[in-house]
């Protein structure tokens, strides 16, 4: 991989002497992340960064189980206990919990228990209500840290910088860490750096400008290649082994599809900017393409889901439109 260090003592010096910018090299710190899905859209919005990058709202079941689990360990007075009436979400997307209070009667040595208040989540609405007014106020401190639980954390606004790592960057160094992303996509880093201030001012995008020489071009041009490369090699072997796997869907191998695209996109690109010669690493990956076309039988079938059709390769313009190209 490349040596970064090199490569940062002499930019100054190439910009100096008139070199053309190409790109730049892109790193992170996350230290503060926690906002809401509708915040952090209308924010994303209003900095220009394309929603293909931003997660997925978090999920209504998994906030739920992770408040309930909260609330019934501290937030509940002693001798009460919060029990799960419903084990699933029915067909309504609702499911049911209960408010008990545990009494013991020291007469006949037993226990007796008494349900205080009935509470209904309803995960399409994101909402819980109680069947009774109840002293403790369950379902209010349920809405809490159901709300807390929903905030985007730091794991989900890492994945934007992933995404658009894994359409427009590539990166350089073997453990990570360091991207080079090249001027056609340096307006879209630069939102995408906006937006990961704004969420926190802890949070920082560094960018070091690359300019052109002889001995940039010639560094920056065997690690582009030898990156591509590895992800071609990557993603064959993850298709391998779920195409050796007897528990493998069709809708699995589906997903697949679109990243040829994503990478052949990503190889001209880089070609372009860089100047090197593209067409052996464009043929690897127009020979890898078939084989899981092959095994998909793709000229033949019909997927059988919605999903596995939104994923056949004409319809899926993931790199158009997450960066406009």
């Amino acid at each position: 991989m490349a040596n970064i260090a090199t490569l940062l003592e002499n930019q100054e010096r190439f910009e100096t002497q008139g070199g053309q910018r190409i790109g730049a090299l892109l790193w992170w710190e996350l230290g503060g992340c926690h906002i809401s899905h509708a915040e952090l859209e209308s924010l994303a919005a209003s900095l220009n960064v394309p929603p293909a990058y931003l997660p997925p709202e978090t999920s209504a079941i998994n906030s739920y189980k992770r408040a309930f689990n909260h609330v019934a360990k501290h937030g509940i007075k002693e001798g009460f206990m919060l029990r799960k009436i419903s084990s699933r979400v029915n067909e309504k997307g609702e499911t049911w919990i209960a408010l008990v209070e545990e009494t013991a009667d020291e007469q006949i040595k037993d226990l007796n228990y008494q349900v205080i208040a009935k509470i209904k989540f309803d995960s399409r609405q994101r909402t819980f209500e109680a069947d009774r007014p109840h002293e403790q106020a369950i379902h209010e401190k349920l809405e809490l840290w159901f709300e807390h639980y929903s905030l985007h954390e730091t794991s989900d606004i890492r994945s934007i910088l992933q995404r658009f790592n894994k359409m427009c960057s590539v990166v350089m160094r073997n453990n990570g860490g360091i991207y080079f992303c090249p001027n056609p996509h340096l307006d879209t880093a630069d939102a995408i750096a906006n937006l990961i201030h704004a969420i926190s001012p802890q949070n920082r995008v560094h960018q070091l400008p690359l300019f052109s020489a002889e001995s940039v071009q010639i560094e920056m041009n065997e690690v582009v290649q030898l990156s591509l490369e590895k992800e071609l090699e990557n993603l064959k072997d993850e298709i391998d082994k779920l195409t050796q796997s007897n528990k493998t869907w069709e809708t699995t191998l589906y997903k697949y599809l679109p990243e040829f695209e994503v990478l052949r996109n990503r190889i001209n690109t880089f070609s372009t900017v860089l100047t090197f010669e593209a067409k052996a690493l464009l043929d690897k990956v127009e020979s890898a393409k078939p084989l899981l076309e092959e095994e998909l039988g793709v000229s033949q079938i019909k997927p059988k889901s919605k999903f596995a059709a939104e994923h056949r390769p004409a319809s899926i313009p993931i790199y158009d439109q997450a960066s406009g190209f």
